[in-house]
């Protein structure tokens, strides 16, 4: 395997199960007091971690770690503790190949001891913030088109709303969103029908009126 097991100084005959699972996963963990002195890890051997083993084991965090990201650990290895509960909690950390994220989670793993099990989730985090921003994007873009972008459930509440057709009408988003479609068309039957056929996965176009005003509708699922 490309992994050592779990460093334990003061190893125990109740820690050799902990360490048998601890070894089959992928992540980085730490076994650490409740002062923060680190009594083992796990981490790739090719990692930079193995090749300070000798030197930090038995040191404390304070000094191997940031000053915050040691205060953070050592607060919820305290209530991991006390309270019996996984705690979690998210960092950075700079690197020469740029800032990373990471996440620890902390559970009891003895008295006074908790191990600290780190995920890097740098990437989660780049793909989340393209998503957010390509989602900002898009509702820029939504919000100035000349029309209206109306997005409806299959119940016919309304679950979005953009464009600037509405402001001539004298309609806000605010006012339409969280709303049935229902109430604001003279003729029911025939929007149950668009929208029964949209949800069916037809796309198709027509003409409606919203307080006087004629609007060419294209009706479309998502999908």
């Amino acid at each position: 395997s490309s992994e050592e097991p779990i460093v334990n100084d003061e190893a125990a005959p109740q820690q050799t199960m902990l360490e048998a699972v601890l070894s089959a996963m992928p992540d980085r963990m730490f076994r650490l007091t409740r002062d923060g002195v680190l009594l083992g890890f796990k981490a790739d051997k090719g990692h930079d971690l193995s090749a300070e083993r000798d030197r930090i084991i038995g040191g404390n965090i304070r000094e191997l770690l940031p000053s915050e990201l040691s205060q953070r650990a050592l607060e919820h290895i305290a209530l991991a503790l006390d309270n019996g509960t996984v705690e979690t909690f998210e960092y950075e950390l700079q690197y020469p190949d740029g800032l990373r994220s990471f996440q620890g989670r902390v559970s009891a793993s003895g008295h006074d001891e908790a191990v600290v099990v780190v995920h890097e989730i740098t990437r989660a985090k780049q793909d989340a913030e393209a998503v957010r921003a390509s989602g900002q994007r898009l509702g820029t873009l939504i919000a100035n088109l000349p029309g209206a972008v109306i997005v409806l459930d299959r119940n016919g509440i309304i679950t979005f709303v953009g464009g600037r057709a509405l402001e001539k009408v004298g309609v806000a988003a605010e006012d339409l969103l969280g709303r049935s479609v229902f109430e604001f068309y003279d003729y029911p039957p025939e929007v149950v029908n668009h929208l029964t056929r949209a949800v069916a996965g037809a796309s198709f176009r027509d003409r409606v009126e919203f307080r006087g005003a004629i609007f060419e509708a294209r009706w479309s699922p998502l999908r």
